[in-house]
C-alpha cells in the first residue's frame, strides 16, 4: 500500500491518534445505541480489517442534505438574492454560484434526456 498520502497531509502518529479515537466513539455510539458488546466489537474488528493502515475520509455532512440543500438553493436564487442565500445558507458568493450552474446544468440534462435530445 502507498502511504505517500499519510507522510503528506498527517503525520503518521497522528493518524493513528485520530482512526483509534474514530474507532472508539464508534465502539461507544454503536454500544449506546443497544447493540450488545460483541457486535460491537465485530464491527470494528471488520472496520479494522478492511480499512486499517488506509488514509480514510468521513464526509462532514450528509450527500443528501446537500443535494436537498443545493436544490433549495436553486429554488430560491433570484440573481438578486445572492447575499440573502449566503448568509442563510453558511456559504459565500462563489459557492452559490457554482450551486446555481451546476444545477441549472443537471436539469437541463435532465430535460434534455426526457425528451430524448443530444446533449
Amino acid at each position: 500500500m502507498d502511504n505517500s498520502y499519510l507522510n503528506t497531509t498527517l503525520h503518521k502518529s497522528t493518524y493513528l491518534r485520530l482512526m483509534n479515537e474514530f474507532l472508539t466513539d464508534l465502539h461507544e455510539i454503536i454500544t449506546t445505541h443497544h447493540v450488545d458488546v460483541a457486535t460491537a466489537d465485530t464491527v470494528i474488528a471488520i472496520i479494522r480489517k478492511r480499512y486499517g493502515g488506509c488514509p480514510v475520509y468521513i464526509e462532514k455532512t450528509d450527500r443528501k442534505y446537500i443535494s436537498e440543500r443545493n436544490a433549495e438553493i436553486y429554488r430560491q436564487f433570484n440573481g438578486k438574492n445572492t447575499r440573502t442565500l449566503c448568509m442563510q445558507f453558511g456559504l459565500c458568493y462563489q459557492q452559490i454560484y457554482k450551486i446555481v450552474a451546476e444545477e441549472r446544468k443537471d436539469r437541463n440534462h435532465e430535460s434534455q434526456k426526457i425528451f430524448n435530445l443530444k446533449a
